[in-house]
């Protein structure tokens, strides 16, 4: 189990089909990613490096105060 106030993972997802499109684990602390996961899809195509960049703001962004659950809109997609 991977605690929320060390690590924080980021899922993109296609809400029309549930589809998990890129996972992304990084460290609480300092933004730093720790593990990725890219599923191929050609609706994404070269648009999936836009997205990795936008978790890595994220990532960035987030600190052990922010909420433990959240959805954010990006285009077409969501991050959970």
């Amino acid at each position: 189990m991977i605690d929320s106030k060390v690590h924080l993972d980021l899922v993109l997802v296609s809400p029309g089909s549930a589809m998990v499109l890129m996972t992304m684990v990084a460290r609480v602390a300092d933004g730093l990613p720790l593990a990725a996961s890219i599923q191929e899809d050609e609706q994404l195509g070269k648009n999936i490096v836009d997205y990795q960049n936008q978790a890595k703001r994220l990532f960035k962004t987030l600190t052990p105060t922010s909420p433990i659950k959240c959805s954010i809109e990006s285009g077409a997609y969501l991050f959970q």
